[in-house]
């Protein structure tokens, strides 16, 4: 009897130390203030408009203007990753990751009309070719932030 009590405590303790807690978290500033990753994920090709930007995510870091109707902002954003993995009395390991990436947006009629990260060649063409700008010269090589791909308007 005391052996199977023995057991049930014994797997009742492991059981107890076998708690995981994973966490992941994201955060993003530009230059001159924190930016949410949750603003972020609010930008809405075909709805968000300049005003929403400014308030929401600051001054780009970079505007260039194609003719009076279209332009493209760029924003060069601190990206910080923590990752959290505990194992409850065994193991516990804090991952911080920062790097540098670029979102660019382009604005049609003060709407965003696509956005992007990084500056791909793959990219930089499609984004030429759907609104028909004359992109000058090759820029910068910056990384793609972590959470974003190319998203157009319909």
């Amino acid at each position: 009897m005391s052996r199977h009590i023995l057991l049930l405590l014994s797997s009742f303790y492991l059981t107890a130390c076998t708690v995981v807690d994973l966490s992941k978290d994201v955060q993003y500033s530009t230059a001159t203030q924190p930016v949410s990753a949750q603003a972020l994920r609010d930008i809405r090709p075909g709805k968000t408009n300049s005003r929403w930007l400014l308030n929401n995510i600051g001054l780009a870091s970079e505007v260039e203007a194609y003719g009076e109707r279209k332009s493209i902002w760029r924003y060069d954003l601190n990206e910080i990753r923590r990752s959290r993995t505990k194992v409850a009395l065994l193991y516990s390991n804090h991952e911080r990751i920062k790097s540098r990436c670029q979102l660019s947006l382009l604005l049609v009629d003060d709407i965003v009309s696509a956005m992007w990260s990084g500056n791909s060649a793959e990219t930089m063409a499609r984004v030429s070719e759907s609104f028909k700008l004359s992109m000058s010269g090759a820029a910068q090589d910056m990384p793609m932030c972590e959470s974003f791909s190319y998203i157009q308007a319909d």
